[in-house]
Parts: structure tokens; sequence; C-alpha cells
């Protein structure tokens, strides 16, 4: 079973629990807009990228909560667009994928409520742990049949924080905007690459 299904299967068994418990319980999809830093390994220059993640989040005393997401995506380049082009041989094309996988989780507190026509502003804190997986693929010019594969993977785990407004659109149904950063760094040849950035988000969610 893949990675992302065992998380959803996880997610909906938590779902249908906890209410029971009397406990609340947030459930919310984000899309967001994240500036990615330079990478010396992969040799590619900052970047913007829109991506989704899913978030769970658990009340356990009064306005604290625990929270939990996953968001995973890939940064596709070529040859042409590599600073370091002029090292390779021109008679070769080489395509890249990068697919980064973001785990997240800490504690949060919030103020307000999340019914509707409500406003909520919460504060998260906690680690993130990041991993790029490397993926390339060597064409000769004018070729579509790969002359050759390589991988490799970098990770790091480091720092997030998230700060966010809610407003209750339907009974147990709110909109959400947030921006956090992620700071979690790998050192390549004597330089300190950071694998997360500057995010910004807007989410749907419901509260059980």
């Amino acid at each position: 079973m893949k990675r992302w299904l065992l998380t959803l299967v996880v997610l909906l068994i938590c779902s249908t629990m906890l209410p029971a418990a009397g406990s609340k319980f947030f459930l919310t999809l984000h899309g967001y807009y994240m500036d990615i830093g330079d990478n010396d390994l992969t040799k590619q220059y900052s970047m913007k990228k829109i991506a989704t993640e899913g978030k769970v989040a658990v009340a356990v005393f009064r306005n604290i909560f625990i929270w939990g997401s996953y968001s995973s995506f890939p940064l596709r380049d070529s040859y042409d667009a590599w600073s370091s082009k002029a090292a390779f041989n021109k008679d070769v094309t080489i395509e890249r994928t990068v697919g980064k996988h973001i785990y997240s989780g800490g504690v949060g507190y919030y103020v307000g409520y999340f019914d509707r026509h409500q406003l909520a502003i919460k504060v998260e804190l906690g680690l993130c742990s990041i991993t790029n997986q490397i993926d390339s693929s060597l064409f000769q010019i004018n070729t579509t049949t790969p002359a050759g594969n390589e991988t490799a993977k970098q990770s790091s785990i480091g720092l997030r924080g998230n700060l966010g407004a809610t407003y209750g659109l339907l009974k147990n149904v709110f909109g959400e905007i947030a921006v956090g950063y992620m700071y979690a760094t790998e050192m390549v040849d004597s330089t300190r690459n950071n694998l997360g950035g500057l995010h910004l988000s807007l989410g749907l969610g419901i509260n059980l």
C-alpha cells in the first residue's frame, strides 16, 4: 500500500473515532504557493511552486491542539536550465524530476471560533522533514530512448511555523488563509541549503 493511501486510511479512522470521544477534530486541504531557494546539489535556481497539502489537527486541551500534515509534488527541469550546463557534453540532454516530500507536525493554539460567520486566529509551531528524491534520465540529442538513469536523495529535518486565520462558511465548514516558513537545511559543498522556504496558502476545512 502506498504511503499516501495509508495516511488517508488513518485519517478516516480518526475522523470517525475522535468526535465520539468528545474531541475537536479538524481536517483541512490546502493549496499553497511556495518560494523554494537555490539548491547546490541539484543545481537548481530558486523557484516558485504551487502545490497541495493535507492537514489534520486535534484539540487536546482547551484551545491547544496538535497537528500533522503531508505534501508531495514534483520539481521538473532540464539540461538547458542548469547553471552548470557548460560542464556537460552538448550532445546530451538530461531531464530530471525532483520529487519533494514534506512531513510536518507540532502543536498550535487558536483564539476565536470555527462556527459559521465566526473568525479564528491560530499559531502553529513544529518540526518538518523534507526529502528530495532526484531522478535523472540521460538522452542523446534528437532521441527519445534513455541512455542512462541516475537517482539520488537529500533530506533534512528542521523547524516550521504557521500563522493562519479561519472564517466559518457553513456549519462545520471553514475557509483558511495562512502564511508560514519551513527551515530545514543541508550542507552541500560548504554551502548550507534550505530545502524549505516561505509559503502562502488557502485552505478549506471541516470541524467535527
